[in-house]
Formats: structure tokens, C-alpha cells, sequence
């Protein structure tokens, strides 16, 4: 888990060097690349920028696992397993499926906190299938724990907004059975 943190050390100090930093889109001249490019740019610029979160976590991750706080005994098979406490998942952030495994990896301890300690004790006992001010309330401590900026309430407003959706969503497929069984079997899961 170390080398992680020296390969993230090392992507951070090399994407700087060429020229990804967040300053360059005040600068006149990127007005005038084209859109492809910006977009791309930003692209590369936001991972920049997440390595930077990457890099203490990952050292974070080393020194649990070098701690042995995450051991967590023998599978079936004999192998020693070593998921009991797990700070972040850098692969399941980046290449998550769902926003909800984005979510659950970016700080994984703190959000299993959240969930047992925040947001399962505001779910209405008469309603347990009504679950938004349960959400909301978590995401707004969330956000009050990150400090008092307002960026900080509006992105984890807008980040309750998406987990909203993607329920409405997920509680919508069946509106899409009538995809032909080709994609079904090949882009459907």
C-alpha cells in the first residue's frame, strides 16, 4: 500500500510538471483550445487533483495493514485475509459501477460510521421505507463536519440529490425490459 502512495506521489509531481493544475483554465489560452481537449483536460485535472487525497490515504492504508489491525483470520481456503478495516479503496472509487460503491470506497470506515450511527437512527420507524431525510441528514452532518464552507452543503446536497435519483432509477427497471435480448445478454447485468 506504500507504493501506492509513492506511484500517486509521483503521478501528482509529473501531471503538474506538464501542466494539469486547475489555475490554467483562467488563463486566456484555454479559452481558445478546443472543447475535446478541455474536456480532457479537466478529466486529467480532476484526477490530479483526487491523487492528492490518494496519497495520505494510501500511507494511511500501509500503516493499518503494518499495524495488523486489518487481519481478519483465514477464508475457507486457509488464506489469511486482511479486509477488516479498510480506510479507502482507490480501484473501486475509480472503476465503481454504481455511484453507491464510489461512495462507499472514498473513505470507507467514516461511511460505515455514518450509516450505523447517523442514518440508521433518523429512519422513521413507521416509515422504513422512507429513507431521503434519513440520507439528507447524514450527508448535511457530513458536510458540517468538512467545515463551514458553503461548496461543502451544496455538494453533499447535490450528492444526496444523485443517490435520490439513482433509487428512483433503480426502482424504475422495469420500464426497460423491453431491451432486445443481444443487449441484454452483453450490456445489461
Amino acid at each position: 500500500n506504500w507504493i501506492w502512495a509513492f506511484i500517486f506521489i509521483g503521478v501528482n509531481l509529473s501531471l503538474t510538471r506538464l501542466g494539469f493544475y486547475p489555475e490554467w483554465v483562467l488563463d486566456p489560452e484555454f479559452a481558445k483550445e478546443p472543447f475535446w481537449w478541455k474536456m480532457v483536460w479537466l478529466d486529467i485535472v480532476s484526477f490530479n487533483i483526487w491523487t492528492k487525497y490518494y496519497i495520505p490515504w494510501t500511507f494511511q492504508n500501509g500503516n493499518v495493514h503494518a499495524s495488523g489491525y486489518c487481519y481478519n483470520g483465514l477464508d475457507n481456503k486457509g488464506n489469511h485475509k486482511w479486509d477488516k478495516v479498510i480506510p479507502l479503496d482507490v480501484m473501486r472509487v475509480e472503476f465503481g459501477k454504481t455511484f453507491w460503491e464510489v461512495m462507499d470506497n472514498w473513505h470507507h470506515c467514516t461511511s460505515i460510521w455514518m450509516w450505523r450511527y447517523i442514518y440508521e437512527w433518523n429512519i422513521d420507524p413507521w416509515k422504513p421505507k422512507e429513507t431521503n431525510k434519513a440520507m439528507l441528514i447524514t450527508f448535511m452532518l457530513s458536510a458540517f463536519w468538512h467545515g463551514f464552507y458553503p461548496t461543502y452543503y451544496l455538494a453533499f446536497f447535490m450528492v444526496n440529490l444523485m443517490f435520490e435519483l439513482a433509487r428512483m432509477f433503480y426502482k424504475c427497471w422495469i420500464l426497460f425490459t423491453w431491451v432486445p435480448p443481444f443487449f441484454k445478454k452483453h450490456c445489461v447485468t
